[in-house]
């Protein structure tokens, strides 16, 4: 692999705080699950909304950790960050679902009330 050619823009900057919106929003979105869990009070949507929050906090460490490459002009495109990408997604898709599938349930209970 080449090394990155120099960035005279503020790419670096971008993609920080494209990152840091996506653990905010993320953040956001499990503190909304965590609140209707406690209005439900259902084990099942308080189960996702921890392991939103748990996604939530290993989404900021890569972001740091991301960050911190970028402050040290190392190589991005690595098999260990193709991974990491790989892991997000998945993430991602398993916490979609895991919101989705609380809010069907929750709203399913409200109709049979």
């Amino acid at each position: 692999m080449k090394p990155r050619e120099r960035d005279s823009g503020l790419q670096t900057q971008r993609t920080t705080l494209s990152w840091f919106r996506t653990v905010f929003v993320v953040l956001i979105n499990a503190l909304l699950v965590l609140k209707l869990s406690y209005n439900q009070e259902h084990s099942y949507i308080f189960i996702s909304g921890i392991s939103l929050i748990s996604f939530t906090i290993s989404l900021y460490i890569l972001s740091l950790t991301r960050n911190q490459k970028f402050a040290f002009d190392v190589e991005l495109t690595t098999k260990n960050a193709v991974w990491t990408k790989r892991y997000i997604s998945l993430m991602v898709g398993l916490c979609a679902l895991l919101v989705s599938l609380s809010s069907a349930i929750s709203l399913y209970n409200l109709l049979l009330t």
